[in-house]
């Protein structure tokens, strides 16, 4: 009987790395630019590795590769597999002033503004060789985390499979609607300005991404509806400045987190109306979720200590 060892001394090691790039692009010509090789070099390495599998791996379709059963079934133990080699590969002990890595986050974009600076300067400090991405948050973060998209995503919700992914709780923020100082509610409303007045006017949202459905409800929305209120949504853009160029120039209002109120911007042009708190509307709590895989890896569980740090700070200084 062959042991283990003997069994993988006849597998390319290298195949695998294919494997799962072709898995997440789902498009040969984009696996073979994303590992520096030809397209025919990385046709025949599908050529080998449906010969590795016994399995076609993938059907093509006039919009790329349609992954089969078996592909989709080694997905998900392939980047735990690639990923854990990568942690063996890194130094056991782990410096952060010696790390280069490349960290992949998606938030939510009215908190962004927020959210974002303090971290970086942070790890700017203690690992200037780091470089951090941001992408907006998903309406299926999950799909973001299994798929190696990112590595971390901070959303209002936590991860549904605990047996794949873990979810910590960092917080809550208060909703707020805020409006142009220009607005009607800030000119001529003497005393509190009530939920009921802002309802009156139109509001501009923001879309996650392209792919989400856009009318899938925040959770201010959802507790809205509990109340039998509601409010009317004239626009939606997936950039901020946009949303705030419309608010200069409308009436249209927007609600957002309290985290904003830390920025001179949402004191000074743009300023809160109503919050949500004044008729004991609950606070939307904030979760960190990640994929299991990044706890084998000393590099992501430290970048995880400090975004944790980092963002905590940010919602204990919320007015």
């Amino acid at each position: 009987m062959k042991t283990l060892q003997q069994e993988l001394s006849r597998v390319d090691l290298n195949l695998l790395v294919s494997l799962s790039v072709l898995l997440k692009e789902k498009n040969v010509t984009k696996a073979a630019e994303k590992l520096y090789i030809s397209q025919p070099a990385m046709s025949r390495t599908l050529q080998r590795l449906r010969t590795l599998f016994n399995d076609p791996l993938f059907f093509r379709e006039a919009n790329g590769l349609q992954a089969t059963a078996k592909a989709l079934q080694l997905e998900q133990p392939l980047d735990a597999i690639l990923f854990a080699a990568g942690s063996l590969i890194d130094s056991p002990n782990f410096e952060p002033s010696q790390c280069d890595k490349t960290f992949k986050i998606s938030l939510p974009p009215l908190m962004s503004t927020t959210l974002i600076s303090p971290l970086v300067s942070q790890v700017a400090q203690l690992a200037p060789n780091v470089s951090i991405i941001e992408y907006p948050v998903s309406m299926s973060p999950q799909q973001q985390l299994k798929e190696g998209l990112v590595d971390f995503t901070l959303y209002v919700a936590p991860t549904t499979r605990q047996d794949e992914f873990s979810s910590t709780l960092i917080g809550a923020s208060e909703g707020v609607i805020f409006a142009h100082h220009s607005h009607p509610l800030l000119q001529h409303t003497r005393g509190k300005v009530t939920l009921a007045q802002c309802l009156t006017y139109q509001f501009v949202d923001l879309i996650l991404d392209i792919h989400s459905d856009v009318d899938v409800q925040s959770p201010i929305d959802d507790m809205l509806r509990q109340r039998q209120m509601h409010r009317t949504v004239t626009f939606k853009s997936g950039q901020l400045h946009t949303l705030l160029t419309v608010m200069k120039n409308t009436e249209r209002l927007l609600v957002s987190s309290d985290m904003l109120l830390t920025q001179p911007l949402y004191q000074t042009e743009y300023r809160p109306v109503y919050f949500f708190k004044q008729d004991h509307f609950p606070a939307v709590n904030l979760y960190l979720n990640e994929h299991q895989r990044t706890e084998s890896s000393p590099a992501h569980q430290w970048f995880r200590e400090v975004l944790l740090t980092s963002l905590q700070q940010v919602l204990q200084s919320t007015p």
